[in-house]
């Protein structure tokens, strides 16, 4: 698991592992730019042992597990303070952390304003290409309508919508 850009304020554990690692890769992961106020605990597991201390701090980038480096296909356990990975500058906000949205939400929306691309002539097989098809879904949907397919499909030509 990696937790990235987190503000966590007044609570006692940040997370907490049902299992203790033991030099493998069970339980693995990843902090980067945590934000801690009033944490005692970063990472703990249940029963109480304290993986990574916390109290009111920014973990830069820690790390359990195994890590990699160069073309290097033997990775190295570890628990610890990793070097955080460089960001390009164009991911980042004003803050420095990454940008990101939330996922979108439909209560708003009555089911019959969403509509599938494959009940509508996509196959999404990921071999197909569905441009056409795409293309004439989005002649034929309304204003208001929510188009979607979690498959996968191939585009070959611009879309305009």
């Amino acid at each position: 698991m990696a937790i990235i850009d987190a503000v966590v304020t007044n609570t006692p554990i940040f997370i907490r592992s049902s299992i203790q690692s033991t030099g493998t890769l069970d339980g693995a992961l990843v902090l980067n730019n945590a934000k801690l106020t009033n944490v005692p605990v970063a990472v703990g597991v249940v029963g109480g042992a304290v993986v990574l201390a916390g109290g009111t701090t920014t973990v830069a980038s820690w790390g359990q597990g195994n890590v990699f480096t160069g073309s290097n296909p033997l990775g190295k356990y570890t628990q610890g303070n990793i070097a955080a990975p460089v960001k390009a500058s164009s991911l980042l906000d004003g803050a420095g952390r990454i940008v990101s949205r939330t996922h979108p939400q439909y209560a708003e929306y009555a089911p019959s304003q969403f509509v599938s691309v494959k009940d509508l002539g996509a196959k999404g097989d990921g071999v197909t290409d569905d441009t056409t098809a795409i293309k004439d879904i989005f002649a034929k949907v309304r204003d208001g309508s929510n188009v979607h397919d979690d498959r996968k499909l191939i585009i070959s030509a611009v879309l305009r919508v």
